[in-house]
């Protein structure tokens, strides 16, 4: 299906911002999310509050910077999110999609939505990913592949060694 220097397997907020990096360093850039829109948690999860991006102890200094904290500020600029100094800020799930597809779109990210990286193209390390979605199997082949899955799916359908956290 595609041929590209990175593959972000999942469009969560970790995705999103992976594939957006790729982009603006010059990768020719392919992302791949099983839901139908992008956001993870922050869309599908409806986790609405955004703790982290500001420190938990106070006077609350900025913690995020770069694309994740594009994505904040463009959303707050769109009324769907509170771009403040507080250690836990609020936002709406559907214009943080509609960021994000407006972030992916602006760098000519390739995307592919309703499919899930199935299974890792495992060559001499991993090479891509098989994305399955009803319309059957189509490889995306990659120099890089880039996990953001959340589960560690191709990490670990690739029989690579990790370590799952307790928090």
């Amino acid at each position: 299906m595609a041929d590209v220097d990175v593959l972000v397997v999942g469009g969560g907020p970790a995705g999103v911002c992976a594939a957006v990096a790729a982009a603006r360093a010059g990768a020719s850039t392919f992302l791949v999310e099983r839901h139908g829109f992008l956001g993870g948690m922050w869309t599908a999860g409806m986790v609405l509050t955004l703790a982290g991006y500001n420190s938990w102890l106070r006077p609350y200094d900025r913690c995020v910077e770069g694309v994740p904290a594009e994505w904040l500020a463009r959303a707050a600029k769109q009324g769907g999110a509170v771009d403040g100094d507080g250690w836990v800020l609020n936002s709406d799930p559907e214009v943080m999609k509609r960021v994000a597809d407006e972030m992916i779109e602006a760098e000519g990210i390739g995307l592919l939505l309703h499919s899930w990286g199935a299974r890792p193209i495992v060559e001499d390390g991993v090479r891509g990913v098989y994305a399955e979605n009803v319309d059957g199997r189509r490889a995306i082949r990659a120099s890089v592949t880039v996990d953001c899955t959340g589960n560690g799916d191709i990490v670990a359908g690739a029989g690579s060694d990790w370590v799952k956290g307790t928090g």
